[in-house]
């Protein structure tokens, strides 16, 4: 009977590895910065001002923690092919006040923003504060938006940006391009337009299935510099972890020698 019991456990667990595991790998809601142009997260530091790292994680530990900024940032400093946007105190990449309500993150999994009781969860895991913020974008530069699994599998399939994004006087777009090491870019032949409404949008591929990071960058035109700006909110990149082959290996070992084992006591 105790055989029986830990093959179909065994079998169990190999059937729910063989799905993997879909998640929010990193999220921002840009809640966590002091205000308006400060790319600070307490007022003093500003190590980070030229990256924003993320906010949210299904893989950090508690889930969501502050140590999900470990899982994804997004750079506009000169890092992985992002426009050094950090010029001494004058950004053109920064947080701006207000919050945008659009989000395609619920389509991929459960959105931890957008909701009523997101800046409980956030404060309650760890953050120091919330603040109604978004990010804003002043010129036509380059952002980069990366996320990683690192130590949760052998990487991850599916890789999908999500984010709200709107032009606050005008239509601008964003043009996106997909890569494995923040170097080697590959065009995705794909402009998302952000108009003056409030929108959710998504970018997605297959080109990046089986690493264990991904970037997306995004090179913005037709921003009027110092009249128009595009802003964006609750970003997400998701994906679906692969398990480790040694973790298949070794119940499917277990259920072998089960099933030996069985064979042996009716024998």
């Amino acid at each position: 009977m105790k055989t029986k019991t830990l093959i179909i456990a065994s079998a169990a667990a190999l059937t729910a590895l063989s799905s993997a595991n879909a998640g929010l790998v990193a999220g921002w809601d840009f809640s966590q910065y002091v205000g308006p142009g400060f790319n600070s997260t307490n007022g003093a530091d500003f190590t980070g001002e030229g990256n924003a790292q993320a906010n949210y994680s299904d893989f950090s530990t508690p889930s969501p923690d502050i140590a999900a900024g470990s899982f994804g940032s997004i750079y506009f400093d000169g890092s992985f092919g992002s426009t050094d946007a950090v010029n001494g105190f004058t950004y053109q990449a920064a947080p701006v006040s207000g919050n945008l309500t659009s989000s395609n993150i619920q389509t991929a999994d459960l959105n931890p923003f957008n909701d009523l009781g997101s800046y409980a969860l956030l404060t309650n895991s760890g953050q120091s504060f919330t603040n109604d913020l978004s990010l804003g974008i002043d010129d036509n530069i380059s952002v980069v938006f990366a996320a990683n699994v690192t130590g949760q599998g052998a990487g991850a399939d599916d890789w999908t940006l999500n984010f709200a994004a709107m032009d606050s006087l005008n239509t601008s777009t964003v043009s996106w391009e997909i890569s494995t090491d923040g170097s080697n870019y590959t065009s995705l032949g794909l402009q998302s337009s952000l108009t003056t409404t409030d929108s959710g949008f998504s970018v997605t591929s297959a080109l990046a299935d089986g690493s264990d990071q991904v970037f997306f960058r995004g090179t913005f035109a037709d921003i009027e510099l110092g009249t128009s700006r595009a802003v964006f909110d609750n970003v997400g990149i998701s994906g679906t972890v692969v398990p480790e082959p040694s973790m298949f290996a070794a119940i499917a070992g277990v259920v072998a020698l089960g099933f030996a084992s069985l064979r042996r006591r009716r024998a």
